[in-house]
């Protein structure tokens, strides 16, 4: 038993675990990351990984935690890939998967209280059941907890309608650091909720959060359209997207390689390099106007539907993302938000890079507003190949900077995005999120070394370099390669 186990309270201690085994599996996330990439510089094991089963659990955690100065992460899946639940100085993983209770229910108002830890897709199957459902999700649903979910931003499929998450949660539950449970709500002016949507668990932990859910539809359905040109594309949906009948969401997919990588996600080598796809929820009338006027707004352009059954199975793959994560040998790429407008200046950037890196990449993206779109794109590496891989990294920044260029910004800080914060998020914005952060964790105990600074090595003056330097030398290798084969 290590010296810090021993200090921990006795209450807790069965519920901690300090061998190496399992403090190895909280060091990473989804994004495979070499060892000497965190080097000295970053402490990502843990010494300690806690599983509290109630909010008192995490209070006193907190507690202990402040008196010793020990850091503490919150965990929930580790479903993202910028570091934001893994510890960057070691400390205390706090793990929240056993806070997955599911209710009480309130049908009447249409509301559920539900644990931090609750795998998102389980919640949604659970309101289903009874005749509900969530009225937003993200696609990473059937990994991704509803507390990790919150943390980063609560974004996903429905907010073209909806919002994002923060327009369902009608309560929140969450410890402070020193251990002090605080139930907000909309109308707390003191602690807002806004202030712990997004703060990826610098703030405080959040243990439960009461939803408003939304009536299971009567009806649904999907209309895909194909389209020579992305920028008929974007002109379709920014002129379609201001009249009536609004669709639940709208996702599109722009690939650089046509079916080739539509081959590789068990999709439809036919489908063009250009399409979206629209669903409709709601009451019978309303998903069958919805469609007539989508159909009939195509004549003004070059655009062919797609058969019926292609967008409905697109819309049953709508958790493809998790789909992609299994195609590898590994997956690299970038999520940012990109105005509606800009979409094909971002598209034609991610062509002319693909170009000239010679690696074949796939951008795919759904709508959160009338004006803007979350964006992914993807492309394949190998971790196994080191120096590739590493070769392969500088890439993601010149995503990035292509989204940047387009007026939009990287989506989530965590560690690896922190060199591109002062893009994020305004002067005025950065100087607020610290003073709460000072305000609320003065001795800096939740998830430090993350989020609000860049570290000596992140630093825009120092990556920046660095990243142009390496896909400048991925550049010329890739070429000789070629003129050698």
């Amino acid at each position: 038993m290590s010296e810090l186990l021993t200090k921990l309270p006795a209450q807790l201690r069965e519920l901690a675990t300090d061998s190496l085994y399992e403090r190895l599996a909280y060091s990473h996330d989804m994004s495979p990351v070499e060892g000497f990439l965190t080097g000295d510089w970053l402490k990502t094991v843990p010494d300690l990984v806690v599983l509290p089963h109630s909010r008192e659990d995490v209070a006193l955690l907190l507690a202990w935690a402040e008196e010793e100065r020990i850091p503490v992460t919150p965990r929930g899946a580790g479903s993202t890939s910028l570091f934001q639940s893994v510890p960057a100085k070691g400390g205390v993983v706090c793990d929240l998967s056993w806070l997955n209770t599911i209710g009480p229910w309130d049908l009447t108002a249409g509301t559920v209280r539900v644990g931090a830890g609750t795998i998102i897709y389980d919640l949604i199957q659970q309101a289903e059941m009874r005749g509900w459902t969530l009225a937003t999700f993200p696609s990473s649903a059937p990994g991704g907890t509803i507390g990790g979910w919150f943390n980063n931003g609560g974004r996903g499929y429905g907010a073209l309608l909806h919002g994002n998450l923060l327009e369902q949660v009608r309560g929140l539950e969450v410890v402070l650091p020193g251990g002090r449970i605080e139930w907000l709500t909309r109308d707390n002016s003191e602690l807002p909720i806004e202030w712990f949507l997004g703060s990826e668990g610098t703030l405080g932990i959040v243990t439960q959060l009461e939803i408003e859910l939304l009536r299971r539809p009567e009806a649904q359905g999907h209309i895909a359209f194909g389209f020579h040109d992305i920028a008929e594309l974007q002109d379709f949906l920014t002129n379609y997207l201001w009249g009536p009948f609004l669709p639940y969401n709208v996702t599109f997919v722009s690939t650089t390689s046509g079916g080739q990588q539509l081959q590789r996600i068990n999709w439809d080598a036919m489908l063009p390099s250009n399409f979206f796809v629209a669903s409709f929820f709601g009451s019978l009338d309303h998903v069958e106007l919805g469609i007539q006027r989508m159909r009939a707004f195509k004549s003004e352009y070059r655009v062919r539907q797609l058969p019926n059954w292609q967008a409905e199975k697109f819309w049953q793959d709508r958790y493809y993302n998790f789909r992609l994560q299994r195609t590898g040998p590994s997956l690299l790429g970038a999520e940012v938000v990109v105005p509606l407008a800009m979409i094909s200046h971002y598209t034609r950037g991610i062509e002319q890079l693909a170009t000239a890196q010679r690696k074949p990449m796939i951008t795919y993206g759904y709508l959160i507003n009338r004006k803007e779109v979350y964006v992914t794109t993807m492309f394949w590496s190998d971790e196994a190949r080191t120096i590739s891989y590493l070769l392969d990294l500088s890439l993601v920044s010149a995503l990035y900077n292509i989204a940047l260029k387009a007026e939009g910004k990287p989506v989530g800080i965590g560690l690896w995005n922190t060199p591109y914060l002062r893009h994020i998020y305004s002067a005025r914005e950065r100087r607020a999120m610290w003073e709460r952060k000072q305000k609320l964790d003065p001795q800096l105990i939740l998830n430090p070394g993350k989020t609000y600074r860049a570290t000596k090595l992140l630093r825009p003056s120092v990556f920046s370099p660095a990243m142009l330097l390496t896909r400048g030398f991925r550049k010329l290798i890739t070429r000789i390669g070629r003129a050698r084969s």
